[in-house]
């Protein structure tokens, strides 16, 4: 069996933009209001739930790249990294069904429907790029995790309160006097 090799900083470099996303897609989550409390347990669980099977996903995709670069894991051990989208998209997606459940299920939809496309689009490309086998369904799992990703982020950045009016994201308040 051949050995796991360890992570050069090219690994390093890819991480980046995972830990970027991350990041800012936790800060975001964070930033919002809650609502009343009494109406928060069912979206809360549910947002957790989809949040880290969307995170597992990513995960997969990250784990897929760095495959079919060269970089394996073998053991659970060897992924360090690689599987912090489960506990981010976990929190993600709590903190989203605090701020609201119809604000959950929009990003959930385009998630959906990002992940679809992400999938069906990384399929043709890994068909194209990658000769073997393993090329398209590894193109698959790669766009459809980026599809995931950036569908959800459309779905949360491009909600609208019930009524058409316009909720920010997030808001800063200042008392004065």
């Amino acid at each position: 069996m051949p050995r796991a090799r360890r992570i050069s900083s090219k690994g390093a470099k890819q991480a980046l933009p995972v830990r970027l996303a991350s990041s800012v897609m936790l800060l975001l989550a964070l930033a919002t209001g809650p609502r009343a409390a009494g109406a928060q347990v069912g979206p809360v669980i549910a947002g957790a739930v989809l949040g880290a099977a969307g995170g597992g996903m990513t995960a997969l995709g990250l784990i897929t790249a760095q495959a079919r670069d060269g970089h394996y894991i073998y053991a659970p051990s060897l992924a360090h990294w690689q599987i912090l989208p489960f506990p981010v998209g976990a929190v993600v997606g709590a903190t989203l069904g605090t701020r609201s459940g119809d604000l959950l299920w929009a990003t959930a939809r385009t998630g959906t429907l990002g992940f679809l496309g992400g999938a069906a689009a990384g399929a043709l490309v890994g068909r194209l790029i990658w000769k073997d086998s393993e090329g398209v369904w590894a193109g698959g799992v790669i766009g459809g995790a980026s599809g995931l990703i950036v569908g959800s982020f459309v779905g949360a950045l491009g909600w609208k309160e019930p009524g058409g009016r316009e909720t920010p994201l997030f808001a800063i308040s200042i008392p004065i006097g």
